[in-house]
């Protein structure tokens, strides 16, 4: 239907005014606008390919990127390096766990093997007495 596409077309400026903005206001770090542009070209959801291709030109024209991946990939990246992020500390956590629970090692010891601070280990062995 027509209506359809006027809205389309009028959320999709709308969409790209607020990218626009958020871009050239600087107040932001890079993470915190790709976050935010991911909110956008997700929650604000344009069916219409061309004015998904042409949101993510202007933007890739406004960060001066162009040859940047798409805002959806980088996402992904970002969030597949945030869940590696996290299996790491969950690991460092276990690892720090099984000294505690399994050796007569001190605090400053197991701060020493597994290179986090005394006050992490500190932390986690109060967690364990709960």
């Amino acid at each position: 239907m027509l209506i359809d596409k006027i809205l389309e077309e009028e959320l999709g400026q709308q969409r790209l005014l607020i990218a626009r903005s958020l871009i050239l206001s600087k107040r932001y770090d890079s993470g915190q606008i790709r976050r935010l542009l991911f909110f956008l070209k997700t929650f604000v959801y344009i069916e219409n390919p061309e004015i998904n291709f042409n949101f993510d030109r202007e933007v890739d024209s406004l960060t001066n990127n162009p040859s940047a991946m798409g805002i959806i990939e980088t996402i992904k990246m970002i969030t597949r390096e945030e869940g590696i992020e996290k299996g790491r500390e969950q690991e460092k956590t276990t690892f720090v766990n099984n000294l505690l629970l399994n050796t007569d090692f001190d605090i400053a010891k197991i701060s020493a093997l597994t290179g986090t601070s005394k006050a992490y280990v500190k932390k986690i062995k109060d967690s364990l007495k709960k």
